[in-house]
């Protein structure tokens, strides 16, 4: 475990920052070191392997306008059977503080897959257009299997959203809200 000691405001921005990653996916590999939580080590029924923030092209990005859609894909091995999995997208602000949240359960369509076999699954969310402000926002992701494991990556990508106004104004002052 790394301990940082120096000036408050080096420190405070390490620590917000320390699962952060650069681009737009972040990998099994990478993950290991940034994940926290409750997983059965010895035998574990679910493992992250990616997390990304791609356009509405299907192509990794992590810089949008407001009048984009915003796709977060989450990839997971269930490595034993899996019943009732949560995965629960965070939009979060510098402070790890949530503005958005969303669950797969939120989706009636999952409840075909309340019960998960073991294998590999890709899960989708879709923020629609027009949704953020102008702001640099951050994507913390939560796997829950009840009474299992409990997988928290916090803050682990970030991207940007540049207001781009409705009906051809654009007063900048209203742009910079969270939510729009």
């Amino acid at each position: 475990i790394k301990i940082m000691d120096g000036e408050s405001e080096k420190v405070i921005y390490y620590y917000l920052n320390k699962n952060l990653q650069e681009g737009a996916k972040v990998s099994e590999k990478e993950l290991e070191s940034k994940i926290e939580g409750i997983n059965k080590k010895a035998d574990p029924s679910i493992s992250l392997k990616e997390v990304s923030i791609i356009n509405q092209h299907g192509l990794l990005c992590n810089s949008f306008k407001s009048n984009e859609d915003i796709v977060v894909s989450v990839l997971y091995e269930c490595l034993s059977t899996v019943k009732d999995l949560r995965i629960t997208v965070q939009i979060v602000n510098e402070e790890n503080r949530p503005i958005l949240i969303t669950q797969n359960a939120d989706n009636p369509d999952e409840i075909s897959l309340y019960k998960r076999k073991p294998g590999m699954y890709k899960s989708f969310v879709t923020i629609p257009a027009n949704t953020f402000g102008d702001n640099r926002l951050y994507l913390s992701l939560h796997l829950d299997h009840p009474t299992a494991d409990y997988l928290i990556a916090n803050k682990i990508l970030g991207f940007d959203v540049e207001f781009q106004g409705y009906n051809n104004t654009q007063h900048a002052k209203f742009g910079k809200a969270f939510m729009r």
